[in-house]
């Protein structure tokens, strides 16, 4: 079911003064065989990279068929890299770059020069150059014989029994490979959390009383229908969630399609935007800025390219008797923050106090158009 959807007023703040993709290639010009098991004390230094392409680069350390566990970064941020699996299949041309489908440390990038480190103890980490701590499986002491990359991208610390003490797995970030399961508790996430979709449970699978929604050829689970050859799907930041079969760079299919419209996404039309059936558009002091970022609809059916708003002039603390409210009616606003009872103007006086507010939504009563609902958007 799609949450409701409501007609708002919101009011903007602004300031009141009127390729094509180069194919990854080894850097010695030669194939390398890598291992898909790695067993302890084991140390990898994210150094020069093996493949590049204008976007990242990539040192791998475990691969098994078209998965790549290892160092990426981005070419243009030396200091931005992940410990991430991809699906690669850098044994052949391929015109993409590595579809990263789990990252150990996508909020705290690391630099060149860090380590990962497998010890003796059993305990996975990641170190940046400097030695902090960035991440770690905090497995020491659980009696870890090897590190492994199995065939369908789950990467496991294992014991002596080859019996798994800990895995990739369980800790989904925004998306899910072929075979992977999503189970009670666990959550892709991508973007702010605000809720514009849900599922009946009833669609659910449940084991031992725990409910889990898996990704198959045909199906994941709550009723959505991957395209055929589906390798993963990802939650998108912009709220899309994406079918995708891991040999094309960009998104194929959106698994919301018939359930969501594209005006309920969150950021459908970046910050500032307003959509509607035309397609995006800026309010009044707000200029369109592309934003390479964004991969929702717009790229496909409305923009030739997706963008965002920003004001002409920044909002400034110095100068608040320069801001003003821009005040649009009917408009839709998803549902899911937080809002506190009040009357029109003083929701606007609660925006134009505060400095670090972006915009306000107000939402009318029923039987009144001065008193309702309002939310600030810091």
């Amino acid at each position: 079911m799609v949450v409701g959807r409501r007609r708002y007023t919101v009011y903007f703040l602004a300031t009141f003064l009127a390729l094509l993709k180069t194919s990854l290639l080894l850097a010695n010009g030669e194939a390398v065989d890598y291992p898909s098991i790695a067993k302890p004390p084991g140390t990898w230094i994210n150094n020069v990279s093996n493949y590049s392409s204008w976007d990242l680069t990539l040192k791998p350390i475990l691969v098994n068929g078209d998965f790549v566990c290892g160092f990426h970064c981005k070419v243009e941020e030396n200091n931005t890299c992940l410990f991430a699996i991809s699906i690669f299949n850098f044994t052949s041309i391929s015109y993409m770059d590595p579809q990263i489908v789990w990252s150990a440390n996508r909020n705290n990038p690391v630099g060149r020069g860090a380590q990962l480190q497998l010890s003796e103890q059993g305990d996975l980490t990641l170190q940046n150059v400097d030695s902090t701590l960035i991440w770690s499986t905090n497995t020491t002491g659980k009696s870890v014989s090897g590190l492994k990359l199995t065939d369908q991208g789950n990467l496991m610390l294992f014991d002596g029994n080859n019996e798994m003490v800990w895995q990739s797995f369980d800790h989904p970030t925004d998306s899910l490979v072929l075979g992977q399961r999503l189970v009670s508790g666990q959550k892709l996430v991508a973007n702010a959390t605000i809720v514009y979709y849900k599922s009946n449970k009833s669609q659910l699978s449940s084991q031992t009383g725990q409910f889990y929604a898996e990704l198959t050829n045909t199906s994941f689970g709550i009723g959505l229908s991957p395209r055929s050859g589906v390798r993963f799907i990802q939650l998108g930041s912009d709220g899309h969630l994406w079918s995708r079969i891991g040999v094309v760079e960009w998104p194929t299919d959106d698994l919301f399609e018939n359930q969501v419209h594209e005006c309920d996404y969150p950021l459908a039309c970046g910050n500032y935007g307003i959509c509607s059936a035309q397609g995006c558009s800026c309010p009044t002091y707000f200029k369109q800025i592309k934003s390479f970022q964004s991969q929702s609809f717009l790229s496909q059916s409305f923009l030739s390219q997706p963008y965002t708003c920003s004001p002409y002039f920044p909002i400034s603390c110095e100068f608040p008797y320069q801001h003003s409210l821009i005040e649009l009616k009917n408009v839709d606003y998803v549902l899911g923050v937080k809002y506190h009872v009040t009357d029109t103007e003083s929701c606007k006086q609660a925006c134009l106090k505060n400095c670090s507010c972006n915009y306000v939504v107000f939402q009318p009563n029923s039987n009144s158009s001065s008193s309702g609902r309002c939310k600030v958007q810091l």
